[in-house]
């Protein structure tokens, strides 16, 4: 049967086997199942990659047929999964069919010298939008690889293939490009190997360029008469291999080679200009911007010169931004939040760092001084992303490990930060977080320590914070941050965040002294307590919220749950009506004993769909209050003041002012609130920016009250940030 063939087969029976898995039909797919989720998330690994020992395919599949051959009885009953798990030893193949892929993993089958061919099956390998040429170019047919902690495995090696299985990329290092005949590549010149890997890089087949590169170093090295001339080849193919690993998103790997390249040339402006972007790429700006200068000075290339300036002028935004938390984004804002508009943020990392709770719920981020309100504390680059309809949401979290995965291959610093974050018993330091570390001195790619897949698992887990955009409660977008990963939830949250491309940036929404904690609301923070807010927490978060918020809905659930009907009932069809529930709303809140005017108004915030209208409908909710002194008393400029108390910087919350103060006779009266507001939601920025946006949300409020017949009726405006659209506003019937 053809290698092609083989695979199609497998991955024909995967489908079935894994639908066999989900109804748990029989014991062996049981066993299989248990594998694949051993594999999914990940098995500890114990020993360096340096001290790993060679194994034949050959070996290791005879040993399964061996065994097979013993136990044939309980194979035949479906009682035993063939499977060994090689973590100690590592094998030499090459991938010798066009990949497929089957959800987030990809099939090939490998073959090593002596023609043993066995499928591999490497889990966590790609995301879900990848196409089929990203693909082969990710894991190209005839290129050779080792493969490391191997396992082998199988429910009957006469019924179904034998597989290896690995629980990343991470388990594969691609060493050479296999050819027929294998003299092949020896035979060729450094150069010609050199021009090759340039062909296959104008091709997008980094990988493969890689390894001609590497070839023709080697040869280049090796050649015992080749003078200057053949350093100069080796210099030239290292630099280049340095840029194929910037376009696989492998910065430490690039970072080597420029700097082997300049120690052969010290003069060698095209790799200090490689090292220099993929210092940038991992938040190293202070030397970036020392490398990126050398590469100016040592540029005759007129053209290349002004790559390298540009790359230099925006390193030093770049880290004007990372030191004094210093970004423009006054264009994005004005557009909407436009994601064309918005611009490349460096991370940042004001007056915070990671504490203990003082009530025992584990980690928090804490401000270390006295901020004001808008002022910036963070920004972070979000480490994974994912995007999909809510039915997948179960989905995101596969398509986040995978980003993450790849994300710690380009860095070190990446796999610190998740594993800090997974290590839920200890208080990690703020470097491994801070933009600007220095890389020189780093430990080498090839020393760096196994890749623990499952503390990567549980990092994303910890780290997921899934963001339903407001009117589209069927989309959803989630990300796996680093730092911002350690802010709690609170329904009374006294920070906003403000999504600028892939950064996400935290300003303070209050008034903060040191030692505060800072605190989002990972929930819609006016919805209902019980329906949403507890459900949602409970169900996707696993924990109860006990702010003072909750603490007071769940001591008044019975009055809560009395009204909660109100919310269903009310059609929004006459003021009178919309007065009349409302003071029966007052008249339970006043019979209650010992609770606040503040507390009252938190039970209130609830309820403002039904506040709103009334307050203004002006001299028609005072005419049908019928004497009602209580609803007199709420005022547009109390609601202004429960909505900025509730949650300050929520894009709610500002678009619920903006109608309140439309329809104010004079709305400048207001003024301070809605510059409140807008500050707490996009940083402090100039008076006439705020006023351009807030103008927007007037437009929006206006065109969703309408006054018909002698009534006002009321259309909930929702407003999200959409990609493709910037802002919108949406009415909901």
């Amino acid at each position: 049967m053809k290698k092609e063939d083989v695979l199609r087969d497998y991955y024909d029976m995967c489908n079935g086997t894994f639908k066999c898995i989900e109804r748990r039909r029989c014991s062996g797919c049981k066993k299989l199942a248990s594998l694949s989720s051993q594999h999914l998330f990940g098995v500890p690994p114990t020993t360096p990659a340096s001290q790993l020992k060679p194994v034949h395919l050959k070996n290791i599949v005879q040993d399964l047929y061996r065994r097979a051959r013993n136990n044939q009885k309980l194979l035949q009953d479906n009682k035993l999964l063939l499977h060994r798990w090689y973590e100690q030893r590592l094998l030499l193949g090459s991938l010798c069919v066009d990949a497929t892929r089957r959800g987030i993993s990809v099939l090939t089958v490998v073959e090593a010298d002596d023609g043993t061919t066995c499928i591999l099956h490497v889990f966590n390998a790609i995301q879900p939008s990848s196409r089929q040429e990203e693909l082969r170019k990710m894991f190209p047919k005839g290129i050779k690889v080792v493969i490391t902690r191997p396992s082998i495995g199988c429910l009957h090696p006469s019924v179904t293939p034998v597989v290896l299985y690995v629980q990343s990329p991470g388990n594969l290092d691609f060493v050479g490009v296999a050819t027929s005949p294998p003299e092949k590549l020896v035979a060729m010149p450094p150069q010609e190997l050199r021009k090759e890997g340039n062909a296959l890089f104008a091709q997008g087949s980094y990988l493969v360029a890689i390894q001609y590169y590497s070839d023709c170093v080697a040869a280049s090295l090796g050649r015992k008469d080749g003078g200057e001339e053949m350093k100069l080849e080796a210099v030239l193919a290292i630099s280049n291999r340095a840029e194929a690993w910037l376009k696989l998103g492998m910065y430490e790997k690039a970072i080597a080679d420029s700097n082997r390249a300049i120690g052969m040339d010290a003069f060698h402006a095209k790799s200090f200009y490689r090292k220099g972007r993929a210092l940038m790429a991992i938040q190293e700006h202070v030397e970036a911007r020392v490398s990126l200068k050398s590469a100016a000075k040592y540029s005759s290339d007129g053209d290349a010169k002004k790559e390298i300036l540009e790359a230099l002028a925006k390193c030093k935004v770049f880290l004007q931004q990372s030191q004094k938390g210093v970004y423009d984004v006054g264009d994005y804002v004005s557009s909407g939040c436009n994601a064309e508009h918005a611009p490349k943020c460096s991370d940042y990392v004001g007056p915070v760092e990671v504490r203990l709770t003082r009530d025992g719920r584990g980690r928090g981020l804490f401000v270390t001084k006295k901020v004001r309100l808008g002022e910036l504390l963070l920004v972070s680059n979000n480490i994974s992303f994912a995007s999909c309809v809510k039915e997948e949401a179960g989905a995101a979290e596969s398509e986040l490990l995978v980003g993450a995965l790849k994300a710690c291959r380009s860095s070190q610093k990446i796999i610190h930060q998740l594993y800090a974050i997974d290590d839920a018993a200890s208080v990690p330091s703020m470097k491994i977080f801070r933009p600007n570390l220095g890389y020189e001195g780093a430990m080498p790619p090839e020393e760096a320590p196994p890749l623990d897949v499952a503390r990567i698992q549980g990092a994303v887990k910890a780290a997921y914070f899934p963001w339903t955009m407001l009117g589209q409660s069927e989309c959803s977008k989630s990300r796996v941050w680093g730092l911002p990963a350690f802010v709690n939830h609170s329904c009374l949250p006294n920070v906003s965040k403000l999504e600028v491309g892939k950064a996400t940036m935290f300003h303070a929404a209050r008034d903060l002294h040191a030692g505060d904690e800072l605190l989002i609301s990972y929930v819609d923070p006016y919805a209902p307590w019980s329906t949403e807010r507890r459900k949602a927490l409970v169900e996707d978060w696993g924990f109860e919220c006990h702010c003072r918020r909750c603490c007071l809905e769940r001591s008044n659930k019975e009055l809560l749950r009395d009204l909660l009907p109100l919310d269903d009932s009310l059609k929004y069809d006459s003021i009178e009506k919309c007065t009349q529930l409302l003071a029966s709303v007052e008249e339970r809140l006043g019979r209650v004993a010992g609770m606040s005017k503040d507390d009252k108004d938190l039970i209130r915030v609830t309820l403002f769909d039904f506040y709103g209208p009334l307050s203004v409908s002006g001299k028609k909710s005072a005419d049908a209050s019928g004497g009602h002194e209580a609803l007199k008393l709420i005022t547009p400029d109390r609601l202004f003041r429960l909505l900025h108390s509730t949650a300050p910087g929520h894009p709610k919350t500002l678009v619920f002012m903006s109608y309140l103060a439309r329809f104010r006779e004079s709305p400048s009266d207001v003024c301070h609130f809605l510059m409140d507001e807008f500050t707490a939601a996009y940083g402090s920025q100039c008076a006439c920016l705020a006023w351009k946006v807030l103008q927007s949300y007037f437009e929006a409020a206006l065109e969703n009250f309408m006054e018909v017949g002698g009534l006002v009726e009321y259309r909930v405006c929702k407003c999200w940030f959409a990609e493709d659209k910037g802002f919108r506003v949406e009415c909901l019937m």
